[in-house]
């Protein structure tokens, strides 16, 4: 068993990101805005992994990772990201369970 941690994956999400519904008249934030949720678009779109891709990368993990790896990451970018936010990305050195005293 392990944890699967695509990040992001090309789907409909991606394109219908909207920044609000509501118009607020003389909005001095309204450029910035477009122009922030335009550029997150577009690194969603630059980052993003076909699902399909995703997939064949996930039932291969299952056939073949080792079975003490936890977590795997099927792109780069969620590589990086898991590198830059756990000691260790891949749960290959995990602790072992806290074992609790019987009441």
């Amino acid at each position: 068993m392990f944890i699967s941690e695509p990040a992001l994956t090309k789907t409909p999400f991606i394109e219908n990101i909207r920044a609000g519904r509501r118009e607020i008249t003389d909005n001095p934030y309204e450029e910035s805005a477009k122009k922030f949720i335009d550029n997150v678009k577009q690194a969603m779109v630059s980052l993003a992994q076909d699902p399909a891709e995703v997939a064949a990368q996930i039932v291969e993990a299952a056939e073949s990772t080792d079975p003490d790896r936890l977590r795997f990451q099927p792109s780069i970018f969620s590589q990086q990201a898991a590198e830059a936010v756990f000691k260790d990305p891949t749960g290959l050195n995990m602790p072992p369970p806290p074992k609790y005293l019987p009441k």
